[in-house]
Order: structure tokens, then C-alpha cells, then sequence
């Protein structure tokens, strides 16, 4: 896991990418991020999260493309990333070399679009909302329950029981 850990926390732009299986991400995409689930806010949040933008993608010959983007966009917000985008597009295919042009046209138009917002939001800083509830719902927790441990003491060494935050 060290050379992912490495190379995810040196990237700007994360981009995961799954098939289509039963309406979810492959297995292999769901064992990546159940080994990433202690970096989620609720446990021991990365700050350099905070800096990057990711781009959860997924193809199928039909449907479960929203399912499986949502699959992996969860735990991207999770980890606290300012901006995550979802891209799920359907190429009513089973190999790449039958795609229809249409929709190829409709792959670049799209993927365009999202590297132009990409591009807008590079160097930008910040904490997607959704996490920042975790988090202050967290922080909460840990003042009223016991502690639970690795947890609470990675939050009490970074000072974050207090006024601190991850994000900034």
C-alpha cells in the first residue's frame, strides 16, 4: 500500500476509474478504497486532501454507471478533496473499436468540458462540504464519547478537538 499511499498523496488530480460490475466498482476498485477508509473524516483525515481535485470515471455497454461513479466519489469526499467531479457514460458497447462515433463525439465533448473545470479549479484549497459536516459531527463525538482510539489521538495531536481544522 506505501507506493499508493505515496503516489496518491503526491498527485493534484486523482482519477479513479471502474468498470461497470453488478451496478458497482470492480472489487479490485472496492478493496483500493476500503484500504484508504481510515484517511475518511470521520477517522484520521489527510490535510493534503484538502488540496487536490479527483474525477471518479465509469463505462458500461448499458446501465449502473451512477452507481459505480458513487461508489467512488463517496470516499474521494470522504477524504476530505475540495472538488470531486463524476463522469459515467454509457457507450452501448462491449469493445472499444464498436463505440459508436456519436458517442465518441460525445466522450471528447464531455471530457473537454471537464479538463477546462479541472484547469479552473487547480491551486484552489478547501474542504468539500460534505466532509466538513463529518468532520464538526466528529469533533462533537470526541468531546462527549469515550475515546476510541487510534482516532481520538491522531485528532488531539493535530489540535483539531479544538478551533483547527484540516482544510486550512
Amino acid at each position: 500500500m506505501e507506493p499508493l499511499e505515496k503516489a496518491v498523496l503526491s498527485a493534484d488530480l486523482i482519477i479513479l476509474a471502474s468498470p461497470v460490475y453488478v451496478y458497482h466498482a470492480s472489487g479490485q476498485m472496492m478493496s483500493f478504497l476500503d484500504h484508504f477508509g481510515t484517511w475518511w473524516m470521520i477517522h484520521r483525515p489527510r490535510p493534503e486532501m484538502s488540496r487536490k481535485q479527483a474525477v471518479a470515471i465509469s463505462t458500461a455497454a448499458g446501465g449502473g454507471m451512477k452507481s459505480t461513479v458513487k461508489d467512488m466519489a463517496d470516499s474521494l469526499e470522504m477524504w476530505g478533496i475540495s472538488k470531486v467531479y463524476r463522469l459515467g457514460i454509457g457507450v452501448q458497447a462491449a469493445r472499444p473499436d464498436e463505440i459508436p462515433d456519436r458517442i465518441k463525439k460525445s466522450i471528447h465533448r464531455k471530457t473537454d468540458k471537464l479538463a477546462e473545470r479541472i484547469r479552473e479549479n487547480a491551486g484552489k484549497q478547501g474542504c468539500n462540504r460534505r466532509a466538513k459536516m463529518w468532520f464538526y459531527l466528529m469533533r462533537m463525538a470526541h468531546k462527549h464519547f469515550a475515546p476510541m482510539e487510534p482516532d481520538y489521538g491522531y485528532w488531539e495531536e493535530r489540535g483539531w478537538h479544538g478551533k483547527k481544522r484540516p482544510w486550512k
